[in-house]
């Protein structure tokens, strides 16, 4: 159910024009294993310290802190000990109602929305991701990120920063794990910024053929891995460096522009904005409505609909609309419980050699600066934290099925 908008307030308008100041470098990971009987495994994750000696936070979340536009919740390490409470991964066995009255949805496709190209793709100790630009500038030499409006948030608006890859699975659904995993990370926005919003999409390798959209992400990740390798071996090692201040297009145009609009001005601008990438919320003369269940109305919501609309990328390799959901934590140190999870109930089907390609990436994990090997996998190439037990009072895990909605119908011209 979609709250009361949250652009009546000037401090809406700051996540789309504030950018996220990044030095250009070497990236820092924190020193954590899966290994089980590691020194460093997850049994000890509770000791890794995630701050500097200054108290800055190393994490990979820390751009995120202590931001004018978003300020995540990270509090102390909560791996073990007694900050330990809802800690995720979990085995997903429901014990609440959906509640929910549509899928997750996404925005109008846009020329000039972020698609693959726009990506950074880096390779982590301890999985693969696939960075999004961290500003919105489309008008201006950039790309506009993914943005998805998350069932019963509160606000709803959630913007992607980063796509990732695990071996194997971290979610259990009903205690099956599957091959792998991939988390779509957002930060939220408004009243949700101090939380993460993650989409996770299971792998199972049972495809005869490649799946093509992961195969294209694994290219753009072996292309790196080979970069950085031959670096290495020229005896080049800064040339692996990234620059964190990538894709965001011509900053001082976009910050100029802002500028010139009077806080009305903005907030009428954006609320159109509004209206276009989420139509379904408003009537004919553009008044706000509450959500209504096609379930309950026999497939329409009481205004002219035509039909479902296609989803941009990434979401366009969602394998089903229909998810569990729960409040957990990051399966990464410092483990903080501040993400709203929701797990998609159907796998994505990927072929075996696709697999072995990810955890072979992962395993083969090469330091960016030393040129050593330096993967936190164990020796399966796997990146994945154990379970975590948990009292089902504790948690209210909830899955949504077709009994509770279909797909959501878009009103005319907008789909």
């Amino acid at each position: 159910m979609r709250p009361s908008a949250p652009w009546s307030s000037p401090f809406f308008l700051l996540p789309l024009v504030l950018a996220l100041s990044l030095p250009p470098g070497r990236l820092s990971y924190l020193e954590f294993t899966y290994g089980k009987n590691d020194k460093r495994g997850p049994e000890n994750w509770g000791k890794v310290a995630f701050e500097d000696e200054d108290g800055k936070p190393i994490h990979d979340y820390a751009e995120f802190v202590k931001k004018d536009d978003v300020n995540l919740k990270m509090g102390d390490n909560a791996c073990s000990g007694p900050n330990k409470g809802r800690q995720s991964p979990i085995n997903l066995v429901p014990n609440g109602e959906c509640g929910s009255e549509h899928e997750i949805l996404t925005r109008l496709v846009r020329p000039t929305d972020c698609v693959l190209d726009d990506l950074q793709f880096r390779i982590a100790p301890h999985l693969l991701r696939a960075r999004f630009p961290t500003l919105d500038n489309p008008d201006f030499g950039g790309c506009r990120r993914p943005t998805i409006d998350a069932p019963n948030g509160f606000p709803s608006h959630f913007t992607a920063v980063w796509i990732e890859f695990k071996v194997r699975s971290e979610h259990v659904i009903d205690g099956r794990r599957y091959d792998g995993e991939i988390v779509l990370s957002h930060v939220g926005s408004g009243g949700s910024w101090r939380k993460i919003g993650n989409i996770s999409i299971l792998l199972e390798a049972t495809a005869y053929t490649d799946q093509p959209v992961v195969q294209s992400f694994i290219d753009r990740f072996q292309a790196r891995a080979a970069e950085v390798k031959e670096n290495c071996a020229n005896d080049e090692p800064e040339k692996n460096r990234q620059d964190t201040g990538f894709g965001r297009g011509d900053v001082e145009a976009l910050n100029n522009a802002t500028e010139a609009l009077s806080s009305e001005t903005g907030s009428r601008r954006w609320l159109e904005q509004d209206r276009v990438d989420f139509p379904q919320f408003y009537g004919p003369d553009g008044e706000l409505l509450q959500a209504v269940s096609l379930a309950e109305t026999g497939g329409t919501d009481g205004r002219k609909t035509k039909g479902i609309r296609a989803k941009p990328f990434p979401y366009d390799m969602f394998p089903t609309i229909y998810w569990y959901r729960y409040s957990g934590s990051l399966t990464v140190p410092p483990c903080s419980e501040n993400v709203l999870w929701h797990v998609l109930d159907r796998p994505l089907q990927i072929s075996r050699a696709q697999l072995r390609e990810l955890a072979e990436l992962i395993a083969d994990y090469q330091d960016e600066e030393t040129c050593e090997k330096a993967t936190a996998a164990t020796s399966r190439g796997e990146v994945t934290r154990p379970l975590q037990v948990y009292n089902l009072e504790d948690y209210d895990v909830t899955h949504c099925t077709e009994e509770h909605y279909g797909d959501w119908l878009y009103n005319d011209g907008h789909f």
